[in-house]
């Protein structure tokens, strides 16, 4: 189907309201793409409450302050970097993965 520039509303919903709502307790692997706003939804998941093992985070320009942020948001929720493959940021969580 074609393109038609028609405007739809859908619902939108944080995601950690909706990992709650759902009574996920654990994501294993989690990959956020969303052309900027990648600090924006970070800051929004409850790392208190919701573990996550693996996250890849698109970053396009490194030396933006969002970047900046999102290493500095990753690293205080105790993830590590292992990987940075010039369009995504690799993270771990060392305790998740000591448990497994």
């Amino acid at each position: 189907q074609a393109f038609t520039g028609d405007t739809v509303e859908v619902p939108c919903f944080p995601l950690g309201d909706v990992l709650q709502h759902l009574q996920v307790p654990v994501v294993d692997f989690f990959t956020l793409d969303v052309e900027g706003c990648e600090d924006g939804i970070l800051a929004s998941i409850p790392f208190d409450t919701v573990e996550f093992g693996l996250i890849v985070v698109e970053v396009n320009d490194r030396a933006q302050p969002s970047a900046i942020a999102i290493d500095a948001r990753m690293r205080q929720q105790g993830f590590v970097r292992l990987k940075d493959n010039g369009q995504d940021w690799f993270f771990a969580n060392p305790s998740y993965l000591a448990k497994r």
